[in-house]
């Protein structure tokens, strides 16, 4: 499962500090550093203080949509939602990821498409007792705080390969 992956090597990061963050509309970008390469970031977070976003991985060279709502889950579990968009709504099924001490949801790949092309992201967890969670966010500066922690995974991921040792350099030589 290639999300397992991604968040095996999350949850065996040695975070360093994390560089400078840069601001688009109401989203923030930023990276920091692991064993195996760069974690970069692109997310928002409203007043309930829930938190959309996105995480690239330098070491695989691939971005996942997540959503953090302060909810509980299962390690694995999957998690139906109906996530509401500027054209319409959708229903989702989420997978739950534990990464230290927080609860995460990720989201299938094609809600970074919502996620550039929308206004609004909103999304209704059904809860205990047949009630809902619900968490809307703002999207106003998202296009551009997606593509810039994409360019953040991209450049980590050519610097990585510049610092690779060429086999070419080393070739049998006959005597």
């Amino acid at each position: 499962m290639k999300l397992l992956s991604l968040l095996i090597l999350l949850v065996s990061f040695t975070a360093n500090a994390a560089d400078g963050e840069q601001y688009f509309g109401d989203w923030k970008v930023g990276s920091w550093k692991t064993e195996g390469g760069v974690v970069a970031y692109a997310n928002t977070t409203n007043e309930s203080q829930s938190t959309l976003g996105m995480l690239c991985l330098s070491s695989v060279g691939e971005c996942f949509p997540y959503i953090v709502n302060g909810l509980t889950c299962q390690t694995d579990g999957v998690y139906p939602a109906l996530v509401s968009i500027d054209d319409g709504l959708t229903a989702v099924d989420m997978e739950c990821v534990h990464i230290e001490d927080r609860h995460l949801f990720a989201l299938p790949e094609t809600h970074l498409e919502y996620m550039v092309a929308s206004n609004s992201y909103g999304v209704a967890f059904g809860t205990s007792g047949g009630k809902f969670k619900a968490a809307y966010f703002s999207l106003s500066g998202s296009a551009k705080a997606i593509i810039a922690a994409n360019q953040i995974m991209e450049a980590a991921q050519s610097k990585s390969k510049n610092n690779t040792p060429s086999n070419s350099k080393f070739q049998d030589t006959y005597l």
